[in-house]
């Protein structure tokens, strides 16, 4: 992956719009000292995967795999056509895993699989803050080291109470050590907020996660469920914060409880599914870009509790022998429940404010969104043609957590479409691709603009205008 420029946008006080009203301008030609923003990553994957059948019916599974990425990024930290201050990024990231699962025989009343996984993984991240603030002319260098390592047992059974209904069980044991080092160093002049202080840390946790539903065809073509579900996601370190002390270095787990109703209905040329749903989750993982007068720094810390509730629907019709209809559609109502000690909200925003966000909205939920689908293919002769089109769209909704209206996505519908010709055996096919064909212009994150918030100013990160593509595949096996 190789980017030269960035897809932000910064809109003064005088521009009184939000994201309508961006121009989509890179800022490729800002200068930092002495090269231009750059986002650049090298990224290996490897994964063996073995399957063997056992006697009696019995399945095994061995998932083996090796991940790694280098990242190198030079940004313009204050987003303003002259820097005031830079962004040096680099990471460094090596995993290895192994997944084994075994599968009991299908077919008996009693089914299930158990299984483990385990990994270990490494990870540097390295940033260096150049500055060019008045009489701040000097750098901050930072480096955050974690190791982690996890194991998880894990098991999922399917009694058939009747031949028609069905009680599913589901039990996961993880434990997860973390252990991490932070050092920083200073070159002055630097702003007194940037510390040299090291921070050692580590964290050991371990979670339970249940759930369990229950299926009933009361139809042969109609099942309705109910289900819980209580999921979890481990605590962790602030990484490369220039700002950070002992007492903030550290965020802690996160909890969600899920319950669900839901019908799902095949009737051959048809299909329709239904679900209505609510989540709660404590100790609510809240990341923030968080904007101060000498720059800005990515926070991670626990909100309180959030609660998301609502009804999605989905269905697919085959119209005729060669189209496909497709559509889905979801109301979402998101916010948090407690959150006493968020972000200051609109218009009351000053650097390191807080504020009681309950009953707030979440950022990035719209409370609308679905698409409209369709899928046709054709034969022509020994060639095949396939044209896939979908309309997406989103409510709008807030882009930042402190409810600025110039951080407001209006509503929004894009379409993409891809049409192709291959060859009917499906060995080889040539397409093109369009995406955002309308054009639309939005975006996906805005935040006050480093040291000059306070004066009106909003910086957006801009998602793909319209994009066209052409493809060709060839498939061997």
């Amino acid at each position: 992956y190789d980017q030269t420029g960035n897809t932000y946008e910064t809109l003064g006080p005088t521009q009184t719009g939000g994201p309508d009203d961006l121009e989509y301008s890179q800022a490729s030609d800002t200068v930092v000292s002495g090269d231009v923003d750059h986002d650049k990553t090298d990224a290996s994957n490897v994964t063996l995967t073995v399957d063997w059948s056992l006697a009696d019916g019995f399945h095994f599974t061995s998932i083996s795999a090796y991940t790694q990425y280098e990242m190198n990024k030079l940004l313009d930290a204050d987003f303003t056509p002259n820097p005031l201050f830079g962004a040096r990024f680099k990471e460094e990231f090596d995993q290895l895993s192994q997944e084994v699962r075994l599968l009991s025989p299908i077919g008996r009343t009693f089914e299930y699989v158990v299984g483990a996984y385990y990994h270990q993984y490494d990870l540097v991240l390295g940033r260096d803050t150049l500055f060019n603030l008045g009489p701040f002319t000097g750098d901050s260098l930072r480096t955050f080291s974690q190791d982690d390592e996890l194991f998880s047992v894990f098991g999922q059974g399917t009694w058939h109470l009747t031949d028609t209904v069905r009680l599913n069980g589901t039990l996961r044991y993880t434990h997860e050590k973390k252990e991490a080092a932070l050092r920083r160093m200073i070159v002055p002049p630097v702003p007194p907020t940037q510390l040299n202080s090291p921070i050692d840390d580590e964290r050991s946790e371990s979670q339970i996660d249940p759930a369990v539903s229950i299926q009933w065809d009361v139809l042969e073509q109609a099942t309705v469920y109910a289900a819980y579900t209580q999921g979890s996601k481990g605590g962790g370190f602030e990484g490369e914060s220039a700002t950070t002390i002992p007492d903030t270095f550290e965020f802690e787990d996160e909890t969600a409880r899920s319950f669900e109703l839901g019908a799902k209905a095949n009737f051959g040329s048809a299909t329709l599914n239904v679900a209505v749903y609510h989540s709660e989750f404590d100790d609510l993982q809240v990341s923030n870009l968080e904007s101060t007068p000498t720059g800005f720094q990515t926070v991670i810390a626990n909100a309180a509790s959030a609660r998301t509730q609502g009804i999605e629907a989905s269905g697919a019709m085959r119209a005729t022998d060669h189209l496909t209809l497709t559509a889905s559609v979801a109301y979402n109502d998101a916010e948090y429940t407690d959150f006493p000690d968020g972000p200051c909200v609109f218009p009351d925003i000053t650097p390191n404010c807080l504020a009681d966000l309950s009953g707030t909205p979440l950022p990035h939920a719209p409370e609308w969104s679905g698409n409209l689908g369709l899928q046709y293919q054709r034969p022509l002769g020994n060639l095949l043609l396939s044209v896939n089109g979908v309309v997406a769209f989103k409510s709008d909704h807030y882009l930042s957590d402190d409810l600025h209206p110039r951080c407001s996505q209006d509503g929004y519908a894009k379409f993409d479409l891809r049409a192709g010709i291959g060859g009917a055996e499906g060995v080889w096919q040539v397409a093109a691709l369009g995406k955002n064909l309308t054009d639309e212009r939005t975006a996906t994150h805005c935040f006050g603009t480093p040291a000059l918030a306070a004066s009106g100013f909003r910086t957006y990160y801009t998602a793909r205008p319209r994009t066209v593509a052409l493809e060709v595949s060839y498939r061997w096996f």
